[in-house]
């Protein structure tokens, strides 16, 4: 028979094993105790306890077995998340604060050239963007009067101590007077100012089946070395007697660095006979500065039709020789007739990514169904292929 006592009230409890050091529940005072056994001898008494804890009565919960160990329970732990919450929430607040003050202290703005063109695209201090808005509106102004753009002095585009001065934009040289044999130009305003960089070749009328009706087939060429996101084509037809019976304008998308592409543009009611002079401008504006774009050759492309579906499928393989890994990565294919005109134009993407590393190859295909368009698929002849993506700078 083993035993141990109970410290506070001097209650010896009885034990079925012995215990070393460790906690034991008293049935008497409830009280949590840790000590070790002692053998307790058959026949002897027990010892006596003081007869104030001998007489407390028990309490009315249920009564565990004297040698019952038990763990003392820990005083419990206040929740962190409430907290953690509140802390999130104050973060985001501020965050959302601070993104506010910057973008009223730093707005976006976009500046032109004397010729119209974008050469800068960012955010800016106000000063800078009070300079900014005055100069576009002094070239605006200057571009409707035919007056030369006045000298401003150019724009900041990073911000905080570390600014550097932009680069210079892409400027085309001013243009030449024309000469006495084109003076008829002069009553005869294009609405696109022309710039010098730009070659137009053609265009040239190619008639239709229908008399009277034709198109405008020529090839314009970008003398950048950068990338034009769009390109805007005027084009005026002159009779022998100087008058304009005739004025067409288009636009062509994406344009790679000293590439040439291809445009057309339709007429009706007009003879060939009658043409005795075109007159032709273009002017561009230039992509962000991470653009990339190059023509992707029609040898490396296949078209083919599916008559059950009405899809014309484009596939083909490119590299990427741009030196720079790129992202968000588009095909834009333009369907031409063999005779050069314009149809439409079809976007596609990479068979299995969205970017394409620097020196990697990658497939790629465009859908389209003509049908949907009213053209019929036996016209489709040629086509023009180009690459547009972002530069990655994660990598």
């Amino acid at each position: 028979m083993y035993a141990i006592r109970c410290p506070k009230c001097q209650k010896v409890l009885k034990l079925k094993a012995p215990v070393r050091q460790a906690k034991v529940r008293c049935s008497g005072c409830r009280a949590v105790f840790s000590g070790s056994s002692f053998v307790l001898s058959e026949g002897s008494p027990l010892p006596q306890h003081s007869t104030a804890s001998s007489q407390a009565p028990r309490p009315a919960r249920q009564q565990h077995d004297a040698g019952q160990m038990a763990h003392a329970p820990g005083p419990k732990k206040p929740a962190s998340w409430p907290i953690i919450v509140v802390a999130i929430g104050l973060l985001g607040t501020f965050a959302g604060l601070a993104a506010a003050w910057y973008f009223q202290k730093h707005p976006h703005v976009v500046e032109y050239d004397d010729y119209g063109q974008v050469v800068f695209r960012g955010r800016v201090t106000r000063s800078q963007y009070n300079e900014i808005q005055a100069r576009n509106k002094q070239r605006k102004e200057a571009r409707e009067k035919g007056l030369p753009a006045p000298a401003g002095k150019r724009n900041v585009v990073a911000i905080g101590a570390s600014a550097k001065p932009a680069p210079p934009p892409v400027r085309a040289p001013a243009a030449a007077k024309p000469p006495k044999a084109l003076s008829i130009k002069r009553s005869i305003p294009l609405r696109v100012q022309h710039d010098p960089k730009l070659t137009v070749v053609g265009p040239n009328p190619v008639e239709s089946e229908v008399p009277g009706h034709g198109s405008l087939v020529g090839k314009v060429r970008n003398g950048y070395d950068a990338v034009l996101e769009s390109l805007e084509i005027e084009v005026l037809l002159l009779d022998a007697t100087g008058r304009r019976f005739y004025c067409g304008r288009t636009v062509v998308r994406w344009v790679p660095p000293f590439a040439s592409v291809p445009f057309s543009m339709d007429y009706s009611g007009i003879s060939t006979g009658r043409i005795h002079k075109v007159v032709s401008a273009a002017v561009g504006t230039r992509a962000a500065p991470d653009v990339v774009c190059w023509s992707i050759p029609e040898a490396h492309c296949r078209h083919e039709f599916d008559s059950t579906t009405g899809t014309v499928t484009v596939c083909g393989k490119t590299k990427n020789t741009s030196g720079h890994n790129l992202r968000d990565v588009k095909i834009y294919c333009d369907f031409l007739t063999d005779q050069g005109i314009y149809l439409v134009t079809a976007t596609g993407s990479l068979d299995e990514y969205t970017s394409i590393k620097a020196g990697g190859s990658e497939l790629f295909t465009v859908t389209f169904k003509p049908l949907t368009a009213g053209i019929l698929p036996q016209v489709v002849s040629r086509l023009v292929v180009r690459l547009v993506g972002r530069k990655d700078k994660r990598f």
